[in-house]
C-alpha cells in the first residue's frame, strides 16, 4: 500500500537522479505478521545541493506460517521482501511521473537492493 507521495515536477532538472532508500520493519509477534516500510527519495542535483523532487512511502504486509518469534524469521526474508516490493515501487513511480503531462518522467532501473537486507534486519522492531 502506498500511503504517502510527494512529487514536485518543477524540481526535476537534469539527467542525473540521486536515489535514497530507507527501510524499516515491524514484526507483530502475536499475529506472525511483518510490516515492511519502504521509503524512496529521488533528488536532482542543482549546483552543490540535492533537491528532493519525489518522496514516497510504501507499506507491505507479510504473513508467516510457523514463525513464533523474530529469531524464527529466516535471514533471506529481509533481502527477499525488499526484492518483492521494489518492482511495485518502480512501476508506481513510472506511472505517477508519466501522468504529470510533462516531458519529465522517471523510470527507475532494475536494481540489486540485497544490501538493504541487513539494514532492514537491524531496523526491525517487535510489537507484541
Amino acid at each position: 500500500m502506498f500511503d504517502y507521495l510527494s512529487l514536485e515536477v518543477s524540481k526535476m532538472v537534469g539527467d542525473t537522479i540521486n536515489l535514497d532508500f530507507n527501510v524499516s520493519g515491524e514484526f507483530k509477534q502475536d499475529e506472525s505478521k511483518y510490516n515492511l516500510v519502504f521509503v524512496l527519495q529521488a533528488a536532482s542535483k542543482t549546483s552543490e545541493e540535492l533537491d528532493v523532487f519525489l518522496k514516497l512511502k510504501c507499506n507491505a504486509l507479510f504473513a508467516f506460517k510457523d514463525v513464533d518469534g523474530i529469531d524464527s524469521i529466516p535471514d533471506y526474508f529481509y533481502r527477499n521482501s525488499i526484492a518483492i516490493v521494489f518492482p511495485y515501487v518502480r512501476a508506481y513511480v513510472s506511472m505517477i511521473t508519466q501522468q504529470t503531462n510533462s516531458n519529465k518522467r522517471v523510470i527507475l532501473p532494475t536494481m540489486n537492493l540485497s544490501s538493504l537486507g541487513n539494514v532492514l534486519k537491524d531496523e526491525t522492531t517487535v510489537v507484541k
